[in-house]
């Protein structure tokens, strides 16, 4: 299929669904924003998490507006973010849960950095919360990094594409590495 044979993506055409269909297809990792709320872990899952900055050190996801979970995620200064294990769906799943059941019964500890951890996580990020900004019906939440935990070095990551959670394929690398190809 050529670009002329697809059809074009205009602004008459391009709505939230057509556009939710087109993102949908972008991999991203899953991963647990959480932190202690009076003692208490408090967490949500995330699709959005990406790096952001190198000075300083900023981690970020997006966090929808209407979630009853993010306004108690803001309200602390420390958040953890821990990047779910290829074969723990049920880590995952058990955050679709109500607020009060995502982490019972869940392999969890707290960091030095007073931040949940969930033992089976490849890695954790801990931050300090560095900004919130608006973007539209979400906020852009910033985190600076203070400490990573990379607790299974080993394992791959959770990622969800496509509409459902899926893992890397380590037999079909495409590529050479980033700084091989002088793009750093």
């Amino acid at each position: 299929m050529t670009t002329t044979d697809r059809p074009p993506m205009t602004g008459t055409s391009l709505g939230p669904s057509a556009f939710r269909a087109a993102t949908r297809r972008l991999p991203t990792t899953v991963v647990v924003a959480g932190g202690l709320r009076d003692g208490s872990p408090v967490g949500m899952l995330v699709g959005t998490f990406t790096s952001v900055s190198l000075d300083p050190l900023l981690v970020g996801f997006l966090g929808d507006r209407g979630s009853s979970t993010l306004p108690l995620l803001l309200e602390l200064e420390h958040m953890s973010f821990s990047v779910l294990d290829q074969d723990d769906i049920e880590a995952a799943n058990r955050f679709r849960k109500p607020l009060d059941e995502r982490f019972a019964d869940l392999a969890w500890s707290v960091s030095a950095h007073g931040t949940p951890v969930i033992e089976t996580a490849v890695m954790t990020f801990h931050t300090t919360v560095h900004s919130v900004i608006p973007a539209g019906d979400h906020q852009l939440v910033l985190g600076e990094v203070i400490a990573i935990e990379q607790r299974h070095p080993a394992r791959r990551p959770l990622v969800f594409a496509e509409g459902r959670m899926t893992r890397l394929d380590p037999m079909h690398v495409v590529g050479a590495y980033v700084w091989e190809l002088g793009w750093e």
